[in-house]
């Protein structure tokens, strides 16, 4: 299992993370790269909503747990790495890179992504 290590923050007007965001966040990653979708949707909140390259959001734990698990399909050996998680008042940034092969293509890919939470 990949180890993550807590950074600290380095962008102006930002913190570090609270140890219970940084586990939550770790087990998120943790949840995509082990292909469990039910435990990706268990780190959001009943009503959580998260939405993948502009899609449409998926609303609730069900329909998070649907979208994993069309991606973990696709691509059986995802990699999600934490590179960091910032925080600036209520809001968290998460940064982190995506290391995939396309299942049907047989296409390696690596992205490195950005999103507020």
């Amino acid at each position: 299992m990949k180890e993550f290590v807590m950074q600290s923050a380095s962008v102006p007007g930002s913190t570090g993370p609270s140890k219970a965001l940084w586990e939550l966040a770790v087990r998120c990653a943790t949840a995509w790269s082990s292909g469990d979708p039910e435990g990706m949707a268990s780190c959001y909140e009943e009503t959580g909503r998260q939405s993948i390259n502009n899609g449409p959001p998926a609303i609730g734990r069900e329909a998070l747990s649907e979208v994993a698990t069309s991606y973990m399909v696709a691509f059986p050996d995802l990699q999600i790495a934490l590179d960091q998680l910032l925080v600036a008042g209520d809001a968290a940034f998460f940064v982190w890179t995506v290391d995939r092969n396309q299942h049907r293509t047989q296409r390696h890919g690596q992205v490195r992504s950005r999103e507020w939470d």
